[in-house]
């Protein structure tokens, strides 16, 4: 696979999906991005993947990323169009000067609150009360039912031109969506007053270019790790060049709205996994992204938490809650595709000589296992200063990329993670030995 357009999809929703937009200019890794964080806005904080103690929320942060005139923009609309029209989904501003006020106003809107006394049948039906025949009912109209209590505070930021919505190097804005991408509350302090958000969740599709990207995002973007939370989906060429489009045909739009109400209305509560489908993901959770780029460190880390997110959303496409291998694998492969090309979508972006340095050492980390952290510090003279190296080891360190152990005859140890799990999973004297080989 050679470019975002070679992607040919297995699953039968982007099957159907990409059927759809077949005389449109887009190219296929947008139109698929674009929809399935359409399906994730509808499915909201309501649904969720449960992790544990945790719960995994299916909202997405996409960017389309690529030239101008290579159609972001369609494949922005054409979705999101399909969402407005079909869900409750609340749309945020497109311009909140930067602040992260605006949103957190917009996001707990007294006028969007649900009064109780006043709800209708359909309403109860959002709400997770009703039966089979209301959700018909429903389904053939075009009355939008009260959002669910558990989607109150969650919005879908649409923004073509993602610039105008995020603002310039807008530290406390990005910090602030970090924050909603984890589902959490959040509180900010005015000289007078407070604003706050309880049960906030986010959800983002957008479309950039890779000037813009360093125009909009401070260095500490990358440090803080609110890179990590977005899939960067890059393409430079359209899918193909069509003069004069055909309008979309009707029954196949018919069939794709009832799927969005159906997620947006009829879905609520834990997805649940397939046998198979379970086995697949803890089996894909040790795979290694292949992104030789140092500024990915961070979305490695994530990359699991973002496979879920995606399959949850494949799974909601074919209207199931109920997790099925096809799922995994198809949101596996997407994932895969799409990584190939996250390092052109940023450009030189956060590139720098400590970040190429931090690369040279996980590159040697992973041949190794383990090294004395006197002699990585000799290899890496000529690229890092003693402060530089100690703060690529930090940051690493800090990623969950690396480990620091002492060894009475080796010293001080720097260990590659992957390794140390590896090695763990033995008894712990044969952990100590490995441990005590590694001297140079």
């Amino acid at each position: 696979m050679t470019n975002a357009n070679d992607f040919v999809p297995e699953h039968p929703f982007l099957k159907q999906y990409l059927s759809y937009v077949e005389d449109t200019e887009s190219p296929r890794l947008f139109h698929i991005w674009s929809i399935l964080s359409g399906i994730s806005a509808c499915l909201g904080r309501r649904c969720y993947f449960p992790f544990g103690h945790t719960k995994i929320y299916p909202n997405m942060y996409v960017l389309l990323v690529g030239p101008p005139g290579v159609r972001k923009s369609t494949a922005i609309s054409i979705a999101t169009n399909l969402v407005k029209k079909n869900s409750s989904v609340r749309i945020a501003p497109d311009d909140t000067g930067a602040q992260r006020q605006g949103l957190i106003r917009a996001m707990t809107a007294e006028e969007d609150m649900i009064d109780d006394d006043k709800l209708t049948e359909l309403d109860m039906l959002s709400r997770g009360v009703g039966n089979a025949s209301t959700v018909d009912a429903m389904l053939n109209t075009e009355i939008k039912p009260a959002m669910h209590p558990e989607d109150l505070t969650t919005m879908y930021a649409v923004a073509s031109e993602f610039n105008t919505f995020i603002g310039h190097n807008a530290l406390e804005l990005i910090t602030f969506l970090a924050k909603m991408w984890d589902g959490e509350d959040y509180s900010y302090q005015l000289k007078e007053s407070q604003l706050s958000v309880r049960n906030g969740l986010m959800s983002i599709i957008g479309g950039t270019t890779p000037t813009s990207i360093a125009t909009a995002f401070p260095p500490e973007a990358v440090g803080q790790g609110f890179m990590s939370r977005i899939i960067l989906v890059h393409a430079t060429k359209k899918y193909k060049n069509i003069a004069r489009p055909k309008p979309f045909d009707e029954n196949a739009t018919d069939a794709i709205s009832r799927r969005i109400k159906k997620i947006a209305y009829d879905m609520v509560g834990p997805f649940q996994e397939d046998e198979k489908a379970a086995e697949y993901l803890d089996k894909l959770y040790g795979t290694r992204v292949e992104i030789d780029d140092p500024r990915f460190l961070h979305y490695m880390e994530r990359r699991h938490t973002h496979l879920i997110k995606t399959a949850m959303a494949l799974c909601a496409g074919r209207g199931s809650q109920y997790i099925m291998p096809l799922d995994v694998v198809e949101a596996h492969r997407l994932l895969s595709h799409t990584e190939v090309f996250m390092s052109d979508a940023l450009g030189e972006y956060g590139m720098s000589p400590l970040a190429v340095a931090k690369q040279r050492m996980v590159d040697f980390l992973r041949t190794t296992g383990v090294v004395q952290r006197n002699v990585l510090q000799k290899i890496l003279y000529k690229d890092l200063r003693a402060a530089d190296f100690a703060s690529a080891l930090a940051e690493l360190k800090d990623a969950g990329v690396i480990d620091e152990s002492y060894s009475d005859k080796a010293g001080t140890l720097i260990i590659y993670k992957d390794k140390e799990k590896e090695y763990k999973a033995k008894t712990n004297r044969d952990y100590e030995n490995w441990l005590d080989s590694f001297v140079l």
